[in-house]
């Protein structure tokens, strides 16, 4: 029997996002693997605070790459790419076999296995397989698997998330369902849901906060699959 000091209730995907850092955290100390460097890393990388940072069996980590732990332990997954410029703040998670590329991730990220990302990322969790080609800010997101954030994808979040660390009740992340994808230069806010199966095209309309499953269109229009 062994006692658990204190359950955290979790009612919906934004209280999931706003406990990822201390989630984080708490992963990587029961693992006890902090200071375990497995991979290839560039004598031009720069690791800060090694003994919260792991890189795994295989993975590369390259030139110009930051791993800043300061804040919180960085945890790199297993065959793992990793190219310059990029910055990893943590707590941050980047899970098997996924490559990131010219990006800024800042605290609170998880990257599910298999991913390629490049850009600036906050706050988001991207369950596996995604697929982030967009050099724009993404953050306070939950994406599904297989999701796909084309080139130009804008995500506008209303000035509160910032004031208040993103915990804000009367706002809410952008959850994205699984295989969908976002096309050029599509827009959207804050507490915006995205269905199962989108393809969603660009426009200068923002998306509407609720979008069906198995549509494709743009902000404006769109049809059934």
């Amino acid at each position: 029997v062994r006692e658990i000091p204190e359950l955290i209730l979790v009612q919906d995907l934004w209280d999931i996002i706003k406990r990822n850092n201390e989630q984080i955290s708490f992963d990587f100390e029961f693992l006890r693997e902090g200071g375990l460097l497995r991979g290839d890393v560039h004598y031009q990388a720069s690791i800060l605070e090694e003994h919260k940072i792991t890189v795994g069996k295989r993975s590369r980590i390259g030139a110009q790459v930051i791993l800043d732990a300061r804040k919180g332990p960085v945890y790199i997954g297993d065959e793992v790419t990793i190219e310059g410029p990029t910055l990893i703040q943590g707590p941050a998670y980047i899970g098997n076999y996924s490559e990131v590329t010219a990006a800024t991730i800042l605290a609170g990220s998880s990257i599910g296995p298999g991913s390629t990302i490049t850009g600036h990322l906050e706050h988001c969790i991207l369950q596996g397989f995604v697929k982030k080609y967009s050099r724009e800010y993404i953050g306070y997101t939950y994406a599904g698997e297989w999701v796909e954030f084309g080139v130009g994808t804008i995500f506008q979040p209303y000035k509160p998330i910032y004031e208040t660390g993103g915990v804000g009740e009367d706002k809410g992340p952008f959850i994205v369902g699984d295989f969908s994808h976002t096309g050029f230069a599509s827009r959207y806010e804050d507490s915006t849901v995205l269905g199962l199966c989108c393809h969603m095209n660009g426009g200068d309309a923002v998306f509407p906060k609720e979008i069906p499953s198995f549509v494709a269109g743009s902000a404006t229009r769109w049809k059934e699959l």
